[in-house]
């Protein structure tokens, strides 16, 4: 008798381990976020590789069809941006900071939805120029029906341009 109490009280000590165990080592999933009635941001980034950048614009894709009801704003910002470049001396890529080029945000946003043309049909995307701020960067709101707009919030009133013609996110495909 007194090994089947003491098999009982082992299986209960061993299930509150397990569970309080499991409940702190528990990796919780990225939602596909059901959204309530307040916008939320959905993605913030700066200059991203061709790769990265398929990635977020497939997030966002996602979100967008998981909520057709909401639009998605996407608030693209003119800044400084990451530029490769090979160093002989070394053998190695280095990156460094240089000036946008003129149109920079409006190619972003033509690589934007040229790829959303290509890989969706949604229409509730909503892109805009967002202004100069001291580096390139990008802003993804979902914004649920009767939720206030989100306004752009640029942090510079000028910056200096360098020459050529900006180019978007990825060269080969969109």
């Amino acid at each position: 008798m007194r090994r089947f109490v003491y098999l009982i009280l082992i299986i209960g000590f061993c299930e509150t381990i397990l569970a309080a165990d499991s409940s702190e080592h528990h990796v919780q999933p990225l939602p596909t976020i059901p959204f309530r009635d307040e916008l939320v941001k959905l993605d913030h980034f700066g200059d991203a590789t061709c790769e990265e950048f398929l990635a977020r614009m497939d997030n966002a894709i996602i979100n967008a069809n998981s909520n057709p009801k909401s639009q998605l704003f996407v608030f693209v910002y003119e800044g400084r941006q990451s530029e490769w470049q090979y160093d002989r001396k070394t053998g190695k890529s280095v990156t460094r900071l240089v000036l946008p080029q003129v149109g920079l945000a409006k190619a972003r946003i033509n690589s934007m939805d040229a790829y959303l043309e290509l890989k969706s049909n949604a229409t509730n995307f909503v892109f805009v120029e967002g202004g100069l701020r001291e580096n390139f960067e990008v802003e993804i709101y979902v914004v649920p029906p009767d939720s206030r707009i989100p306004s752009p919030s640029p942090s510079l009133k000028s910056i200096k341009y360098r020459k050529g013609k900006p180019q978007g996110f990825c060269l080969g495909c969109c």
